[in-house]
């Protein structure tokens, strides 16, 4: 499957970290490397001294979960961007849909 795919945010997430996904897009290319790309931006006036994650779930077209990472930064700032680029042959189905979410330590 070559070209865009949806990307689900999860809003309880973005709340309870202070974070806010700004942008992202997801899509698979000629090669069937999936790429996704986008930004978080702190929801608050100033830097996030913090640690922080961005996770990524990977689904196929039964909702399965073929595939999850995550990115992190020890302090998150004020705007940080991120890209995760994963090999399709090394998922069991093609992706269908992605979720991306930020998240802490203890979330």
């Amino acid at each position: 499957m070559k070209g865009k795919l949806a990307v689900e945010r999860d809003q309880r997430m973005e709340t309870a970290t202070g974070l806010t996904l700004e942008s992202c897009t997801a899509f698979v290319n000629g090669d069937g490397e999936l790429r996704v790309y986008g930004e978080l931006v702190c929801a608050r006036s100033g830097a996030l001294e913090d640690y922080r994650e961005i996770q990524l779930v990977v689904f196929d077209a039964d909702g399965d979960i073929v595939h999850r990472e995550y990115s992190n930064w020890v302090k998150f700032g004020v705007r940080q961007s991120f890209q995760f680029e994963v090999d399709g042959s090394s998922l069991p189905e093609p992706p269908s849909r992605v979720k991306v979410y930020p998240s802490s330590g203890g979330y």
